[in-house]
């Protein structure tokens, strides 16, 4: 047993086990495809062997009552074809599940379970199938496609989609190279084939010997996450990747859906006694994801096979069906997609109101048939073209936009997933926008903060781009448009908003700016593209110094500070809120902060050096100089008291703790400014190059003016000489 290594590792937890009192089953090793398939020089596999002593030794242990196993690779628990030249096709862990203290096969089922791409050319949806997340696809991939009925010999081949049928052509045991064929393995006889040539005898085991447990099964939480569900997406490791044509976004309707399937369908066969789903995480939600600075595999979560946090997600398809069977009416939501996090109905209504707001989120629409309703999802896709010439002449009315009524933003109000289903707030704003008028909605919906703030975003685009057109189609021109159908007109894309029809003609009214619909995606795609920006609240100080930045400036200067910043602010005065007018634009975050402690008085425009200045100033770097350089302007700081402001330079700067500072040799009460004693949590402020002066006029000075920073409200201001 020795103190280090493998068996000392297995038997550990063994003992552990057993001081426990006893576990239901136990693995003695996973997934070491690596080591069960290596083979010494008379062609024995000797840690498989090794493995089938640990057994013995660990059954020793925790007694007869616990179930022993290893939990297999689902490529490494059946046949193994080493590709060499050599032409063998051996069994190499058929010992091992043969041995008699192994009580059943363990195998980590993560064989592909689609081959989807984008489009609708590829042969997956050729063959009739619509989407990848599919009941009928997810099951026709369990016992066919790749790993089953075909492989690809290549990258190159896998792109093309050039598929290789997988058969044994020898002796028509066509499970022997089919990974995904776990039932042909369990039920036959398995024969080694050493240099090509079907043994006479099998190996140990013998046709359906012992039950299947389904150690682990897992599904990403991505885009296309069936294609590939034995990989992950982690930054930090060499081993990341993305499912094979995926684009990287969240997705957790294909997750849910996968899994549903795979569990109906291993739950009902009668080889397998158990199910396992891979992952529960055992860290508590949401601090696990949420505390990175504890757990830094969190960011993972987003995209990963955690189950934590998504079992309560409902299909709005479920959601839709449930509202409607309550209200007693027939909706067919078969066609509906995504997944709702959270949902509140706190007042009596009707069903229309109730699945508004699910309508605008997910933008989906009912469509009146002979015999119920049914729910399908707002299409991009163009049902027909119209040209002009197919207008009654004179019935087309085209309504723009105008300039003054395009909003500068947009803001949505929800519950957050993120923070404890509090209300919360998510804004775009389009900086370019030169007026504040915020476009205000209201969804009782549990979104995460990216859900909230990509439909902010969208809800913006479709509102800041409205424009109808009214016309009338010319007698004889038959389509069968439908609410809500897209078309293309003028060379645009327009949707229906409304149709009508008399003796004469057909009317429809047409809207552009079409709204994309709500995805389960929470995040943008990793690592790929730019981070959005979104403006974060300001701080901002009028520092009341004459001169400060010596640059002659006849008004105080300004100080702006935001994290992360958002860009230029501008800033306006006036002496009333309806005259205010810009006379500084900043465009860079000051460097700000606090008082650790309090600081006491000291000399006037004099050297102190008994006086120690200790603050916290996050992302600040603060440096040290000579005497000479101080006193000629480096190393300055303003401190707000109760008087004012006092200019403070410094010789010396020590770092105490992260964002913590101690400042000594310090000139006091420079440019006149007051020297008083001031407590803790006082604001400082450096003096550089990020603040901006201001010019007022003769008449701006000793008067109450109205300052406004970015959008934030007015506040009175007076600068004074005095």
């Amino acid at each position: 047993d020795g103190d280090i290594g493998f068996r000392h590792f297995i038997l550990h937890h063994a003992r552990l086990a057993a001081a426990a009192g006893g576990v239901e089953a136990i693995l003695i090793g996973s997934e070491m495809i690596g080591l069960t398939r290596v083979r010494d020089d008379q062609g024995r596999f000797p840690f498989v062997e090794a493995l089938q002593e640990i057994a013995s030794d660990v059954r020793a242990i925790v007694g007869a009552e616990t179930k022993i196993s290893y939990a297999a690779n689902w490529t490494e628990y059946g046949a193994y074809a080493p590709g060499d030249g050599s032409n063998d096709v051996l069994f190499p862990l058929d010992d091992l599940w043969a041995a008699p203290e192994i009580d059943f096969v363990g195998v980590d089922w993560y064989p592909p379970m689609g081959d989807w791409r984008d489009g609708d050319d590829h042969l997956d949806a050729v063959a009739g199938y619509e989407r990848p997340d599919s009941d009928a696809y997810l099951f026709s991939q369990l016992t066919g496609g790749e790993a089953y009925d075909w492989y690809y010999g290549s990258p190159s081949d896998r792109d093309s989609q050039t598929r290789q049928p997988i058969i044994d052509g020898a002796s028509g045991e066509h499970w022997v190279f089919r990974a995904k064929d776990l039932h042909g393995w369990w039920s036959a006889a398995h024969y080694p084939r050493p240099g090509g040539t079907r043994s006479v005898a099998p190996t140990g085991w013998r046709a359906g010997m012992k039950p299947v447990r389904i150690v682990e099964i897992g599904v990403p939480a991505i885009d296309k996450g069936t294609n590939a569900p034995n990989v992950f997406y982690d930054p930090k490791s060499s081993e990341s990747a993305l499912p094979h044509y995926s684009n990287g976004t969240r997705d957790d309707l294909i997750q849910r859906r996968a899994l549903s399937v795979a569990l109906s369908y291993w739950q009902a066969q009668a080889m397998v006694e158990q199910v396992l789903v891979w992952a529960w995480d055992g860290r508590p939600w949401p601090d696990f994801p949420a505390r990175e600075e504890v757990w830094s595999d969190g960011s993972n979560w987003q995209y990963g096979h955690w189950l934590n946090g998504r079992t309560g997600l409902v299909e709005l398809s479920d959601l839709v069906s449930d509202l409607a069977q309550t209200a007693r009416v027939s909706i067919d939501t078969t066609g509906l997609d995504g997944v709702v996090d959270g949902f509140v109905v706190d007042t009596v209504s009707t069903v229309a109101s109730i699945l508004s707001p699910l309508s605008l989120a997910f933008q989906f629409h009912l469509r009146e048939t002979d015999s119920e309703l049914v729910a399908v999802h707002m299409s991009d896709q163009v049902e027909a073209e119209l040209s002009k010439t197919r207008l009654v002449h004179n019935q087309l009315r085209e309504a723009r936009t105008v300039l003054g009524q395009v909003p500068s933003g947009a803001a949505l109000s929800y519950i957050s997933s993120d923070f404890s289903y509090q209300p919360a707030l998510a804004q775009y704003r389009n900086p370019a926008a030169d007026r504040e008028a915020v476009a205000r909605t209201a969804l009782p919906l549990v979104l995460s903060e990216g859900q909230a703030e990509g439909l902010a975003e969208t809800l913006y685009d479709a509102l800041s781009a409205i424009t109808t057109v009214e016309l009338g189609l010319a007698p004889g021109e038959n389509f069968a448009f439908e609410l809500n159908d897209t078309i293309r007109f003028d060379a645009r894309d327009w949707r229906i908003e409304a149709l009508s029809d008399d003796l004469i003609q057909r009317r429809l009214s047409l809207r552009a700016g079409l709204m994309k619909r709500l995805s389960q995606n929470a995040l943008q795609i990793p690592g790929v593209g730019e981070a959005a920006a979104y403006p974060a609240d300001i701080e901002y100080a009028i520092i009341g110094v004459p001169d400060l930045l010596g640059d002659g400036a006849t008004g105080p200067a300004i100080a702006v500070s935001a994290d992360p910043w958002g860009g230029p602010v501008t800033v306006k005065i006036g002496t009333s809120v309806q005259n205010l007018r810009q006379v500084a634009t900043v465009r860079a975050s000051a460097g700000m902060g606090q008082l650790a402690k309090t600081l006491q008085t000291g000399p006037s425009d004099d050297w102190d050096d008994m006086t120690v200045l200790e603050i916290d100033a996050p992302n600040e770097a603060f440096v040290s100089a000579d005497a000479g350089a101080v006193e000629a302007g480096a190393n300055r700081l303003v401190v707000a008291n109760a008087q004012g402001w006092e200019v403070i330079g410094w010789t010396t700067a020590e770092q105490i703790d992260r964002d913590h500072w101690r400042l000594t040799g310090l000139l006091r009460g420079r440019l006149g400014t007051p020297i008083v004693e001031t407590e803790a949590g006082a604001t400082i402020i450096l003096i550089d190059d990020r603040l901006q002066s201001v010019s007022l006029s003769a008449a701006q000075i000793n008067v109450p003016l109205y300052w406004q920073f970015a959008a934030q409200d007015p506040v009175l201001h007076t600068y004074s000489l005095e």
